[in-house]
């Protein structure tokens, strides 16, 4: 509630958007740097910005959004995200440091750091890892 106070609301209008979040995602679980969008909106040019729209992605696949109906109601609604697998491979040749080889090649950091985390019994990634070994 301190976010949206924070950004202007009144205590009783953010008491109301969480009220109406609650229903479908309870706030207690909010993360530490999770995003949240809040949309407000002006009807004419020199009116105060109203709040129309909060929305928050507690996974990649859904999406939870509030939505103002009227001045004091709120309604809250999931809608979820189609998602794509794709299966994408990547070789690199270390010349410098694996982590630099993987930035070359376009891997994301966090396929880097699952692989590191696999391979990390097997593979000393300090003394092992050579100028010329490929992945």
């Amino acid at each position: 509630m301190e976010l949206l106070v924070k950004e202007g609301l009144e205590r009783p209008e953010a008491a109301n958007i969480i009220s109406s979040l609650a229903e479908l995602f309870d706030p207690r679980k909010l993360r530490q740097g999770q995003e949240i969008t809040l949309r407000f909106e002006s009807t004419e040019a020199s009116a105060p910005l109203l709040f129309t729209r909060l929305s928050l992605l507690p996974d990649p696949a859904k999406e939870i959004q509030v939505t103002r109906l009227s001045e004091k109601e709120f309604i809250s609604k999931e809608v979820l995200h189609r998602l794509e697998k794709k299966i994408v491979m990547s070789r690199a040749v270390i010349s410098t440091s694996l982590y630099n080889a993987a930035l070359d090649a376009e891997i994301p950091m966090e396929i880097l750091v699952k692989m590191i985390r696999a391979f990390s019994y097997d593979i000393d990634f300090q003394r092992d890892i050579q100028n010329g070994d490929s992945f």
